[in-house]
């Protein structure tokens, strides 16, 4: 995995993100959410080392959002 697609990825995707889970979970969780959004780029740059998922921006939105639910 290319380190420079995370850095991508971040800058043109994580403010999306936060933007479809606002939608999703309410301004009111916004800390929470925007917490998730970085969580999910620390574990995408562990985790894709060895194999990056075929399409980046679902996983790491359908990732995010998971963590947004979890207790």
């Amino acid at each position: 995995m290319e380190p420079k697609l995370i850095d991508h990825l971040f800058r043109h995707h994580s403010g999306k993100m936060v933007s479809v889970l606002t939608r999703i979970f309410g301004l009111q969780h916004l800390d929470i959410i925007e917490d998730a959004v970085q969580d999910t780029f620390i574990k995408a740059s562990l985790s894709w080392r060895k194999e990056q998922p075929e399409y980046p921006e679902a996983w790491l939105t359908k990732a995010a959002k998971n963590r947004v639910l979890e207790p």
